[in-house]
C-alpha cells in the first residue's frame, strides 16, 4: 500500500480538510443544484412533446428537492416549479402537489408562531404560493 500523496502545493483543499460527512454534505449539493439546473434549463425550453412525457418525473424530483436542507436547491425547484406551471400548467396540476403544499404549510407555521422569515423562506413562500394558485396570471 502506497500513501497518497498530497497536492502538489502541498496544501489542502477545504473539501480534503473537512470531514467526510461534510465532503458528502457538500457532494449532494453539488449534485442537486446541478440536477436542478439542468431541469431549469429544460423548462425555460419551448414547449414541446418530450417535456410532456417526462413532467410527472421532472416535477416528481423537483418536489423532492423542496425538502433538501440546501436553500439554493429548494429554491432553485421552486422557481423551476413555477416555470413549468407557466407552460404546463393544466398538467402539473395533475400532478401530486401534496410534497409542495407540505412545504408551504410549513413556512406558513412558522411565520404565524411568529418566527422570523428569512428572504429565503420568504421567496419559497410565495414561489409556493405562486404554484399552487389555481389560476395563471396572464
Amino acid at each position: 500500500d502506497r500513501p497518497i500523496a498530497p497536492p502538489l502545493s502541498g496544501a489542502r483543499t477545504s473539501a480534503e480538510s473537512s470531514p467526510p460527512a461534510t465532503r458528502i454534505g457538500a457532494m449532494a449539493v453539488a449534485s442537486a443544484l446541478n440536477v436542478v439546473r439542468q431541469i431549469q434549463a429544460l423548462a425555460e425550453g419551448p414547449r414541446s412533446t418530450e417535456m410532456l412525457e417526462c413532467l410527472g418525473q421532472i416535477t416528481s424530483a423537483l418536489l423532492f428537492f423542496l425538502d433538501h436542507p440546501d436553500s439554493r436547491v429548494r429554491l432553485g425547484s421552486a422557481r423551476t416549479l413555477v416555470k413549468l406551471n407557466q407552460g404546463y400548467h393544466e398538467e402539473v396540476h395533475k400532478l401530486d402537489l401534496a410534497r409542495a403544499r407540505s412545504a408551504l404549510s410549513r413556512l406558513e407555521a412558522a411565520l404565524a408562531e411568529g418566527t422570523a422569515e428569512d428572504p429565503d423562506s420568504q421567496e419559497l413562500r410565495e414561489l409556493l404560493e405562486e404554484l399552487l394558485a389555481k389560476v395563471v396570471a396572464p
